[in-house]
C-alpha cells in the first residue's frame, strides 16, 4: 500500500520441535483459514493471538471485528458483550450483538474497505490492522443474498492492501467450499465483475493460509506458496 503506512503484527501459528516459536506477518498470511478439531482448540489458538497483540491492543493499535457465538466471544475475549468495543455479529443470538445480520455485517465491512481506499488516495496517517474473525464460515458466508458472499470474495481480495485480514475458523470440513471461495467460483463470475471489474481471473492463488488442528493437537499449517504442510505444535499462552 502506497499511501498509508500500514503497522505491521504477526500471527504465532505454532512452536516447533525444538520449541521455537513459528510467526507470519500479517501481509503474508494475508488471511488465515483455521479448521479445528476441538472447541478448546479454539479457545486456546485465538488467546494466543490476543496475548501475542496485548499492546497493540491497549494502545488502539488494532482493531476487530466479531462474527461470532455469543459464548465465543465472551469464552476468547473475556467480556461481556454489552461491553465489547468492536463490531459484533452474535450469530446464535443476533439481537443481542451490535450488527442485525450477516448481511449487514459483510456490508459495513466493505464501507471500511471504501472508506480505507479514499484515505489512502489523500495519503492519510497510519492505517490501524481491522481483524475480522468468524468462528464458522458456513454460517456467516452461505446465505439467501448472494451479495453477502460477493461482499467476502472482494474484501479477501482487496482487504489485504488496506489492512483488513480474516481469520475464519471452521470446525467442519471445508476444503471444497474454500476452494470455490478462493478460486472464485464461476457461478459468481459474472457478478462479481461489476464489483471488481480490473480482478485478474486467470490467476488462481489461495486467498489465504491454511492451519489444520487434528484431534491429536498437531497443527499442520501451509502459506498461500507451499504445497505440503508442515507440522507445528500448540504455542504456549
Amino acid at each position: 500500500m502506497e499511501a498509508s503506512e500500514i503497522n505491521e503484527l504477526s500471527v504465532i501459528i505454532g512452536k516447533t520441535s525444538n520449541n521455537e516459536l513459528r510467526q507470519i506477518p500479517l501481509s503474508q498470511l494475508p488471511h488465515l483459514f483455521l479448521l479445528y478439531s476441538d472447541q478448546e482448540q479454539l479457545y486456546h489458538f485465538l488467546q494466543c493471538l490476543l496475548t501475542n497483540w496485548e499492546n497493540s491492543i491497549a494502545n488502539n493499535e488494532i482493531g476487530f471485528a466479531l462474527a461470532m457465538s455469543e459464548t465465543n466471544v465472551v469464552k476468547v475475549f473475556g467480556s461481556n458483550i454489552s461491553t465489547l468495543p468492536y463490531p459484533f455479529y452474535n450469530r446464535t443470538n443476533p439481537d443481542q450483538g451490535s450488527v442485525a445480520s450477516r448481511y449487514i455485517f459483510m456490508q459495513d465491512l466493505l464501507k471500511e474497505l471504501k472508506k480505507r481506499k479514499r484515505n489512502s488516495s489523500k495519503k492519510m496517517n497510519r492505517v490501524v490492522p481491522l481483524i475480522v474473525i468468524s468462528d464458522d464460515i458456513f454460517e456467516l458466508v452461505i446465505t439467501n443474498r448472494k451479495y453477502t458472499g460477493l461482499y467476502f470474495l472482494q474484501l479477501l481480495i482487496e482487504g489485504p492492501a488496506y489492512g483488513i485480514h480474516f481469520i475464519i475458523a471452521s470446525i467442519r470440513v471445508y476444503r471444497n467450499l474454500m476452494n470455490q471461495l478462493m478460486a472464485v467460483n464461476p457461478l459468481l463470475k459474472d457478478a462479481f465483475r461489476k464489483l471488481i471489474p480490473d480482478y485478474d481471473f486467470s490467476i488462481n492463488q489461495p486467498l489465504g493460509s491454511e492451519l489444520i488442528m487434528t484431534p491429536e493437537d498437531l497443527y499442520f499449517f501451509k502459506t498461500r506458496e507451499q504445497i505440503d504442510y508442515d507440522r507445528y505444535f500448540p504455542a504456549e499462552n
